[in-house]
């Protein structure tokens, strides 16, 4: 898969911290974390799923989640699962043309965020994988790039749209090879 090159990540800033939020909950996020588990081949409330979870929680927030945010978050896991084969731009969950561009490149960062953490994850032990050993490291690198993307420069629709369509394909080409 080549790497996107393009306008907006060409205009990347520095790195944000992973605990930058768009809102109280850090929502984007935490489904980027999701998709990125669950497309790494995890299963959606085992053992590793919640280990993983739980220990992005105290990374990113310092504390580890109750019972009933934990079964959001694996009721999510399972709606992804569902429908990873057919996954496309709406199931990013990026805000739509009538948010603001900060709004819409910080969900961008976000959900980046996340889903960069998930894709690193082993999911035979729940270990990060070895940046040398990782089959997707160029697109893991990619995914990462975009959490620098500066949330106060102007966007282009077709450089946007170029780099949700790069998420997209590279969520079902690293799920069709781990599941």
């Amino acid at each position: 898969m080549a790497t996107v090159t393009h306008n907006l990540l060409k205009r990347a800033s520095s790195p944000i911290k992973a605990t930058v939020k768009t809102s109280e909950d850090n929502s984007l996020e935490m489904y980027g974390l999701i998709l990125g588990l669950v497309v790494n081949g995890m299963e959606p409330g085992d053992r590793l799923f919640t280990n993983a979870v739980n220990n992005y929680f105290l990374f990113s927030d310092n504390e580890i989640i109750d019972g009933s945010t934990l079964a959001k978050i694996v009721e999510e896991g399972l709606n992804v699962k569902e429908k990873i084969t057919e996954f496309s731009i709406q199931d990013l969950h990026i805000p739509d043309q009538s948010n603001p561009t900060s709004q819409r490149l910080r969900g961008l960062q976000e959900l980046s965020q996340g889903l960069a953490y998930g894709l690193c994850i082993k999911s035979s032990d729940g270990s990060f994988i070895e940046s040398k050993e990782h089959p997707f490291l160029d697109e893991i690198n990619t995914i990462y790039e975009i959490t620098k993307i500066d949330t106060d420069d102007d966007i282009d629709e077709n450089d946007l749209n170029e780099v949700l369509n790069y998420l997209v394909s590279t969520i079902k080409t690293i799920s069709h090879n781990t599941q």
